[in-house]
């Protein structure tokens, strides 16, 4: 499948439950990797005895006692954590289209002339979440009554979230059913004939 479709919307405008579930499998995946790094981290870090290293460190440069307060500082982490799933949803639809879980449920996003997002786009989109998230999801829940089931967020970056897959009629069906219906039409011109005979 071509990564642009300029305007043909491949599959048209993905649903909210399809959009819904692709979301939680790409909140598991980037909760499940921040858990799994933080564990690495703090497994490497035992084994290692890097914390023994670190306070002969501080006995001899104390200055760096600062430092190493902010590395450990929680909100150094959640703002790490942040900046990974801002990364995660913006290289994943900037490169793919898709994140693991739109690529999984066959959604995929497209801008609103059916081009490519780009990073900047991407980031704005995920920003956007914060916006759809404040007033009870509400940016969220928008897809339900949205003709192109935009919500906020897609809105605000002027992207739409479509099926992957070329929304096209099976040409091979169209074929016989245009032979099906020539034999009926010449059986019943073969029964009108007769009948007026």
């Amino acid at each position: 499948m071509n990564n642009e479709d300029p305007q043909g919307y491949l599959g048209y405008y993905a649903g909210f439950v399809s959009r819904l579930v692709a979301f939680v499998v790409d909140t598991i995946v980037t909760v499940f990797t921040v858990i799994a790094t933080t564990w690495f981290i703090s497994v490497t870090v035992n084994i290692f005895q890097i914390s023994n290293t670190w306070t002969h460190l501080l006995n001899r440069y104390p200055m760096l006692e600062q430092i190493f307060g902010w590395i450990y500082n929680p909100l150094t982490g959640s703002l790490v954590a942040l900046v990974f799933i801002l990364l995660y949803y913006s290289l994943f639809l900037t490169l793919l289209g898709q994140t693991p879980g739109k690529l999984l449920l066959g959604v995929r996003v497209l801008t609103v002339d059916g081009h490519r997002v780009s990073f900047g786009r991407a980031v704005l989109r995920t920003f956007a979440y914060i916006i759809c998230m404040v007033p009870l999801f509400l940016g969220f829940i928008w897809v339900l009554i949205d003709d192109q089931r935009q919500g906020w967020h897609d809105k605000i970056a002027r992207t739409y979230v479509v099926y992957a897959w070329e929304a096209r009629p099976d040409e091979h069906f169209l074929v016989r059913l245009n032979k099906r219906m020539q034999r009926l039409a010449s059986f019943r011109a073969a029964k009108e004939n007769q009948s007026n005979h």
